[in-house]
């Protein structure tokens, strides 16, 4: 009849891993012999790999020979493989080797025969058969396609005392000897231990036999970069490989073609041979051996002289980049720029990556941009230091292209003028990303300029800025849509205090400034002309301004503007914490939003002053702002020849005044649910009095427009 069987076992192997079995069988005995079949889920921790396999087995079993196919299949985790090592260059090459795993499928079959009875006094059993591992691919490299033999002997002697010796040899694990040895001590009445001895020596009754760790292989790749590297030392004088360098850069270029690395080393530690100033080719990589080489594809040569960085230098401009050109790991210095890229001339394109270099004692860092073409530039991790100019980034042409930026934990410090400035102007497109820089001394930290039809936007988040009299300015002239943001920016004051950060817009241009999150100190709004601009600051910290009102605006004649502020808090501000002392000519769209903002022990009186002057009407709307300051009056509206328009609710400035003055000839109401009187105000705000000058005009809600 049928007989059902469940099989699990562990295994804790000597490298500290382990693996598991779990499987169900069934077989069938006639008198003669036994059909049966079984099916396996297996598990292995092979450190960095952990495959999980389903095998199955069929079998045929007689008292005079067994028969056993079996078969392995890994589904899961079933390959790995390690980050490249770097080993070595080698001519114009770098070598570098991977190592792979690979958990191999696997079919096995079995001829076994026991020579003499299965349950006499001695046992002696033996068996052999083939089995071949498959072929498996990792990372193009061929693991498995193995065939092998194996053969094991069994010894049982008056079924208490086991012996079994394996054996197996492939092209891929050699000669493997596994031998194991048992003692047996069965507990119960003798007969009992007596029928279980006869039942367990049966063919049909013995264990099943089958492979039960998952062949898990492993293989060293070597890879050769494809990569052409000419190498510089200035202490050496041949022909470019690794075994005898080029002495100068000069002659390193002369011998290079686009796509080519040139790696230079320090030498000396001068600039001897390295004093020429270098134009590289499409695709060209300038490397220094100070700082990681990534040659693609997970294939990485670390530092090779960690912290000394070659030393290049020019009388004029030392790098010009071009298409897709990677600068990384050099000190360079110069007479004008120690980078450049704005030249028509030579074609630019693709993504250039300037990384990991200290660049100073130059006119301007890097002065770079799109040579009237598109590009994409990747700025990382560089120090740049006295300069006039840190970054200069141009985005310029009279036909429509791209500059794409990224500046990303770069230190830029004592510059005179500017420490990152991009501009765009002219027919072009700018998006520019300025994120987690440290800029220390300098006039502007960064200035960001659209003129001319430009249609550009940049992000500045995380930066941290000190000794800086101007953090942050964006500016928008002549027609040009600028958009940009500052976030989570931290303005230090360091030796300034004053306006910390600015946005101007003039001649029919557009500027949407969005400040969010930042810890700042003064934030200077100038719309000019016919401009529009739209500012948005919320959840900023403005403190400690020392001398300055924390938000400012000046020369307010535009043809749209707005100003929002939401959950920003004022802390320590010494004058006015938002004052704009005279809009003079709003023409088509005029509004402030304040709401849910914190003021905190501010010293001059009012906290809030808007005037108005001339123009369109000014809706100006107050929502759920707390006031607590050493002044008088909590918010002054002016209408000094311009009409407003005002809504007032939720405010909490317990002994503060709000104060409404009107001079002719403009219009000044007040939105309450009291028409004719101040009175609603109170029903819905916590301050002390209303006082007022001229004509105030309390008007129902919704009569504004």
């Amino acid at each position: 009849g049928f007989m059902p069987y469940a099989d699990f076992r562990g295994h804790a192997l000597d490298d500290g891993t382990f693996a598991t079995n779990a499987g169900l069988g069934l077989r069938h005995n006639w008198s003669d012999y036994t059909v049966g079949g079984n099916f396996y889920y297996d598990f292995r921790d092979a450190k960095n790999i952990q495959p999980h396999q389903l095998a199955g087995g069929v079998e045929f079993l007689t008292n005079r020979y067994d028969i056993r196919i079996n078969g392995y299949g890994p589904i899961a985790d079933t390959t790995t493989e390690k980050t490249a090592q770097f080993v070595k260059f080698k001519g114009h090459s770098a070598i570098f080797k991977r190592r792979l795993k690979a958990a191999l499928p696997m079919i096995e079959g079995e001829y076994g025969m026991p020579f003499g009875s299965r349950c006499g006094i001695t046992n002696f059993y033996g068996a052999i058969g083939p089995y071949y591992l498959f072929e498996k691919k990792v990372d193009g490299a061929r693991l498995g396609d193995a065939i092998g033999g194996q053969a094991r002997v069994m010894l049982d002697v008056i079924q208490r005392f086991g012996a079994q010796f394996n054996f197996s040899y492939d092209k891929i694990y050699k000669w493997v000897f596994q031998g194991t040895a048992g003692v047996s001590l069965p507990l119960g009445r003798r007969e009992t231990i007596r029928q279980s001895k006869n039942f367990l020596c049966q063919a049909r009754n013995q264990l099943p036999y089958r492979k039960e760790i998952i062949p898990v292989q492993s293989k060293n790749k070597r890879t050769v970069s494809s990569a052409n590297i000419i190498f510089v030392n200035n202490t050496s004088s041949s022909n470019g490989t690794i075994e005898s360098p080029y002495p100068t850069t000069a002659m390193a270029m002369a011998n290079s073609a686009p796509g080519d690395i040139i790696y230079i080393f320090p030498g000396d530690g001068t600039s001897t041979g390295y004093d020429t100033a270098l134009t590289l080719l499409p695709n060209q990589t300038l490397q220094g051996s100070g700082a990681k080489l990534d040659l693609g594809g997970g294939l990485i040569v670390p530092p090779q002289t960690p912290n000394q960085l070659p030393l290049l230098t020019s009388t004029s401009n030392t790098i010009t980049v071009s298409s897709n050109s990677t600068v990384r790991g050099l000190n360079i210095t110069g007479t004008t720029s120690a980078i450049r890229q704005n030249d028509p001339t030579v074609r630019t394109g693709g993504t250039n990556r300037i990384e990991y270099n200290f660049i100073h004692n130059t006119s301007t860092g890097m002065n770079i941009g799109n040579g009237a073409h598109s590009v994409d530039y990747i700025i990382s991790e560089n120090v740049v230091d006295q300069t006039s100019n840190g970054v200069r980034l141009i985005g310029a042409g009279t036909t429509a292209n791209t500059l794409l930026a990224v500046l990303y934990k770069n230190s830029v410090q004592n510059s005179t003028n500017r420490a990152i400035l991009p501009e765009a102007n002219g027919d072009t497109q700018m998006g520019l990303a300025v994120i987690n820089n440290q800029i220390n001394e300098a006039e502007i930290g960064l200035e960001f300029i659209s003129s001319n039809d430009a249609l550009a936007g940049v992000i500045a988040s995380r930066n941290r800025f000190a000794n800086v009299e101007n953090n942050i300015v964006f500016e928008s002239n002549n027609q040009s849509v600028a958009t940009c943001t500052a976030r989570y920016n931290l303005a230090g004051q360091g030796s300034y205090s004053q306006r910390e950060l600015q946005v101007y817009s003039n001649d029919t241009s557009q500027m949407t400034a969005r400040y969010i999150q930042n810890a700042l100190g003064t934030l200077r709004i100038e719309p000019k002309n016919t401009s529009t601009m739209h500012v948005l600051a919320q959840g900023n910290l403005f403190i400690d301004t020392l001398t300055a009102q924390a938000i400012f605006m000046i020369n307010i004649a535009a043809e749209n503007f707005s100003l929002t502020l939401n959950n920003n808090y004022f802390v320590n501000i010494p004058e006015n914490c938002i004052l704009d002392s005279g809009s003079l000519n709003i023409t088509n769209s005029y509004a402030y939003t304040l709401q849910n903002n914190r003021f905190i022990n501010t010293a001059k009186t009012p906290v809030v002053l808007i005037s108005k002057v001339s123009g369109v009407t000014m809706q100006t709307l107050l929502v759920n702002n707390l006031i607590s300051s050493q002044s008088t009056n909590a918010i002054e509206l002016q209408g000094a020849g311009g009409d407003v328009c005002a809504k007032i609710i939720g405010n909490h400035a317990p002994g503060h005044n709000f104060r409404f003055t009107q001079t002719n000839p403009s219009v000044f109401d007040v939105q309450t649910t009291t028409p004719g009187s101040p009175d609603g105000l109170n029903e819905f705000n916590n301050f002390n009095v209303v006082s007022s000058s001229g004509t105030i005009n309390y008007v129902p809600f919704g009569t504004c427009p």
